[in-house]
């Protein structure tokens, strides 16, 4: 057995044991596409997730005694909603580095159109440093209040407002340059198309319908990681990301070449798929945390 090859499988069990922690997360999607795909318990019929890009803007900043202030302006959300009667459910995404960070899960309750979140955080890191002794930049936005309303609209996406507070935390490697109470107002819109698909919502079954559709609209920074097969091209690992187009369903290429029968398995790792030049199943795990 070559050294290559070796690697290659440490690779691969490297993958899989990075997937094996993400698991609690993946769990609450799961959760999540289960009610999508079930009836409510309120006797309603299916209740659909809707994926909302939202943006927060902070307008004040409270400092703490010593603590820096120089904290963001803005940030964007992905906030994915299930209403099942009075009661909200769903996760919820920061982005940030050119990428999403892991699912939180999101609870509330709305009356008539207005809606209020059970405080939650979100987060988000960036790229391990040169220096590995340093921590990995990152921005956290912990969630006090969470509040707004929905406005529907007739010929075009839905929309939510409203306000948030809570704290607000921001380091830059092992230099923490924000850790601060903070008040501000979010607008968000119903996302129309598709657009960014992050590592969580490509486990809902609207994405595994398609989920050649879902991978090319991956948010920048989630890949999967791929084993080639070894006859044609040569054996190796590579990683299909956004920057991979689709074809149709169940087809994508780079542009060549193109891989064909994919699905993707609860965990949204791709099974079935087959380079068309040879027809050999391709192995991939993904996507990483």
């Amino acid at each position: 057995m070559s050294i290559t090859y070796m690697k290659n499988l440490q690779l691969i069990d490297d993958r899989v044991n990075n997937l094996m922690r993400t698991l609690i997360v993946i769990f609450i999607v799961v959760l999540f596409a289960y009610l999508v795909s079930c009836d409510g318990s309120d006797g309603n019929g299916n209740q659909e997730l809707t994926v909302f890009d939202v943006t927060i803007s902070v307008l004040e900043v409270e400092s703490q005694i010593g603590a820096p202030t120089d904290c963001p302006e803005s940030a964007d959300l992905k906030l994915s909603l299930i209403i099942n009667g009075n009661s909200i459910s769903g996760f919820a995404e920061l982005i940030g580095f050119g990428k999403v960070g892991d699912a939180s899960a999101v609870s509330g309750e709305i009356i008539n159109n207005e809606f209020t979140l059970e405080p939650f955080r979100v987060s988000v890191t960036g790229d391990l440093p040169p220096d590995p002794s340093f921590p990995a930049s990152g921005i956290l936005f912990d969630f006090q209040q969470f509040q707004g309303v929905f406005i529907e609209e007739s010929e075009a996406s839905d929309k939510i407002e409203g306000v948030v507070s809570g704290k607000v935390f921001e380091n830059i490697f092992d230099a923490v340059i924000c850790d601060a109470n903070f008040s501000g107002e979010f607008s968000g819109e119903e996302k129309i198309p598709i657009g960014c698909v992050s590592a969580a919502e490509i486990t809902l079954d609207e994405n595994r319908d398609c989920p050649a559709e879902a991978i090319s609209n991956l948010c920048d920074g989630v890949s999967y990681l791929c084993s080639i097969p070894e006859s044609n091209p040569p054996p190796g690992l590579f990683l299909i990301d956004n920057s991979w187009e689709a074809i149709d369903c169940v087809t994508i290429g780079n542009p060549s070449p193109f891989i064909t029968n994919l699905e993707l398995n609860i965990f949204g790792s791709i099974i079935g798929g087959n380079f068309i030049t040879t027809g050999e199943p391709l192995l991939c795990f993904g996507p990483p945390s």
